[in-house]
């Protein structure tokens, strides 16, 4: 079993990015640590979420699934993925809850080891109405910068379900409010990170909090 971690930074984050790789090279949590830039969208998908990626944070942050999903197709069955977004903290003296988390994703049956966030804010109704589930609006998000994978036919299947779910909502752009149909505490929508939310909730994920 091989241990990778996947980040991406934008021409904003290369300081960031690069400090983020050398403190996960440090820690030797990881057998092999990849940073992808903006160069490495395929032709197809920047034309695609062109418009979505020069909004702020990308539209919703619309490349996780899309370098997700490419980091498994080279991974094997039972290879462990964690993505990281650059800003995620790398504490090279937590080992120990390191390999908890581990030990949740390799007892599961799904694949997948989500992380349990109180706010509710960041996700727009139609997101809920999607999956014809807006009671799900209660009972909090999952965050979707630090995510853990064990590769499996099941971690790969929501992964897809993620990317091409996302491709289809490209009508909720992330910056558009629309007061008059959102709860008065909404602040703005996570398009990414809703669409998580919702696939985690509904193919039961083991969920923990983070550190």
């Amino acid at each position: 079993m091989e241990i990778h971690l996947i980040s991406y930074g934008d021409k904003g984050y290369e300081l960031r990015s690069g400090y983020f790789k050398a403190l996960a090279v440090a820690s030797s949590f990881f057998d092999k640590v990849t940073i992808f830039r903006y160069e490495d969208f395929d032709i197809e998908f920047e034309k695609e979420f062109h418009k979505a990626l020069q909004l702020t944070l990308g539209g919703g942050v619309v490349w996780r699934p899309y370098f997700i999903k490419r980091a498994l197709q080279d991974m094997e069955d039972g290879d462990i993925l964690v993505y990281g977004d650059p800003d995620f903290q790398i504490n090279k003296l937590g080992r120990e809850r390191f390999d908890q988390y581990l030990d949740q994703l390799n007892q599961s049956e799904t694949g997948v080891l989500g992380f349990q966030h109180s706010d509710l804010k960041y996700t727009k109704r139609e997101v809920f109405d999607y999956f014809n589930a807006v009671s799900a609006r209660e009972t909090g998000q999952l965050i979707s910068n630090v995510i853990f994978l064990k590769k499996c036919n099941h971690s790969v299947q929501i992964v897809d379900f993620w990317n091409d779910t996302l491709s289809q909502m490209l009508t909720l752009p992330e910056e558009e409010q629309d007061p008059a149909n959102e709860p008065k505490d909404f602040m703005g929508q996570r398009q990414s990170q809703g669409i998580w939310t919702m696939l985690l909730k509904i193919y039961a994920a083991v969920t923990s909090c983070p550190d």
